[in-house]
């Protein structure tokens, strides 16, 4: 008996010093280099919207240094530019947070090449944090909602401590992209996590570094998401901004006509949606139909496998805002080479009966509404 306790201890010291091992950051030499910076011009503007069509990698969510300076790098950016207005808001894609999930862990995971040997690794070495959530959980898929449980209060402060301080930094509104955290709420202008559920949420951060009172939090979420992932039951916010009132709807929410019903009954100029597009050159592809929430009625099912994915974006989603008060549908794409997962997608707006879309590439784009 004691010669197993003896070896027992022995394997725990051993796991300890192997799960806290390895956690040496990896330098970023460059990023890639933006060269589209489109405008799209409205006569007698008054302020201005930057979308920010990013290209992430593993190594930009080490921790919060390498995810503050690729997120400044690219406000750095619009800045060059002389974007940055009084009235200036700025939008990030969805799920740019969400892999946050992996900030503070082994260099390995970085290395990785496939999202599920990354998050393996995750496990592992976060194994008496996991197990204990994982036990505690209802969901469907209690892995995915195990990690994304204990790596909770992690994300949170990097999230909003970077957008916080970039938003107060160039004195900007910055709709900070999405990520996964379990019932959030914003107290007093800090966002805060509970005990609860996940949801895909965005914060809106004003250029004071609070936080808007009201979040954004994904009605519709995809089939990948539902398993771990909330439905929001509640009609989506709308805030005030110097150029008129705006709306978020993140990416699938963006496909479903009760969203632009609901925002513009509540005056709403502008809908914003940050989008992300998942796997490699899938926006040539067919598409193939609703994923994770019934098929609406309106929808032509004759389209389904028949036209692209791309076709699908331009004809379903913020084209609708032409049947309410909305002038403005702006949306943007994550990009990059983040493990196997795939991108894909191009930034669009639609206004005045037309799509407008940034140029078709791997790379970053930065590009400037004017409102």
């Amino acid at each position: 008996m004691k010669k197993m306790l003896v070896v027992f201890g022995i394997v725990l010291v051993l796991y300890f010093f192997w799960s806290r091992s390895g956690r040496n950051e990896i330098d970023i030499q460059d990023y890639n280099t933006v060269e589209f910076f489109p405008i799209f011009k409205k006569d007698s503007s008054k302020s201005n919207i930057v979308g920010i069509q990013p290209f992430m990698t593993n190594l930009d969510y080490q921790n919060r240094n390498s995810f503050y300076s690729k997120m400044d790098f690219y406000m750095k950016e619009v800045q060059k530019k002389d974007w940055f207005k009084e009235n200036t808001i700025v939008v990030f894609p969805e799920h740019i947070a969400s892999w946050l999930v992996a900030a503070n862990e082994k260099e390995s995971i970085y290395k990785a090449k496939t999202i599920e040997a990354a998050m393996q690794v995750i496990v592992l070495s976060n194994l008496p944090k996991f197990t204990t959530k994982y036990l505690r959980s209802n969901a469907e898929d209690k892995a995915n909602d195990a990690v994304f449980q204990m790596k909770s209060n992690e994300m949170l402060d990097i999230y909003s401590s970077v957008y916080s301080e970039l938003a107060k930094k160039y004195k900007v509104t910055i709709v900070g992209g999405s990520i996964f955290l379990p019932n959030p709420s914003v107290t007093n202008g800090e966002l805060k996590v509970n005990n609860g559920d996940i949801f895909n949420i965005s914060a809106v951060f004003l250029p004071n570094g609070k936080v808007e009172g009201e979040l954004i939090k994904k009605k519709y979420p995809i089939s990948t998401e539902l398993s771990f992932c909330n439905s929001f039951s509640n009609d989506l916010p709308v805030f005030s901004s110097a150029s008129g009132n705006f709306g978020v709807a993140i990416c699938a929410d963006s496909w479903y006509e009760n969203i632009y019903q609901d925002l513009g009954a509540k005056n709403a100029k502008t809908i914003i949606v940050p989008s992300y597009s998942t796997g490699y050159g899938i926006w040539s592809n067919k598409w193939s139909g609703y994923n994770g929430s019934e098929t609406p009625p309106e929808i032509n099912l004759n389209d389904v496998n028949n036209i692209t994915l791309r076709e699908a974006w331009y004809k379903y989603t913020t084209v609708r805002t032409k049947n309410y008060t909305i002038e403005n549908g702006i949306t943007v794409f994550l990009r990059g080479d983040i493990w196997d997962l795939g991108t894909d997608g191009s930034s669009f707006i639609f206004r005045n009966d037309s799509i407008e879309s940034v140029p078709k590439t791997d790379m970053p784009v930065i590009f400037n509404v004017e409102i």
